[in-house]
């Protein structure tokens, strides 16, 4: 959500596995971290974009190491 909210293509692809997907708000898939990078820099370089809030609404620990996060995030 900050790579996001400060308009940082790269600092909001960083998060993404390097083989990681993103699903854009048409239903666009982006694949891979540096496509994802390079998308949402064309989106900030020619649209203004509103801000990201998050709510975490419950963490379960499943295993040593491993949870499910329970949130939304809408602009």
């Amino acid at each position: 959500l900050a790579g996001w909210n400060e308009r940082d293509a790269v600092a909001f692809a960083a998060p993404f596995a390097e083989d990681g997907d993103t699903i854009g708000f048409d239903g666009s898939r982006h694949a891979g971290r540096e496509d994802i990078a390079t998308t949402i820099g064309g989106i900030f370089a020619h649209h203004p974009t509103g801000k990201y809030v998050g709510k975490v609404r419950r963490v379960r620990f499943i295993a040593p190491g491993a949870a499910i996060l329970d949130a939304v995030a809408g602009i």
